[in-house]
């Protein structure tokens, strides 16, 4: 099992609609 969790990768890439949509979703908008 590898983890692949690239939320603390870097806060210059672009975010898609996708990645805004599940954001606001989360618990923890803005965050990470």
């Amino acid at each position: 099992i590898i983890n692949m969790e690239w939320g603390a990768f870097s806060t210059g890439l672009p975010l898609t609609e996708f990645d805004e949509a599940l954001d606001a979703a989360s618990i923890n908008p803005g965050e990470q």
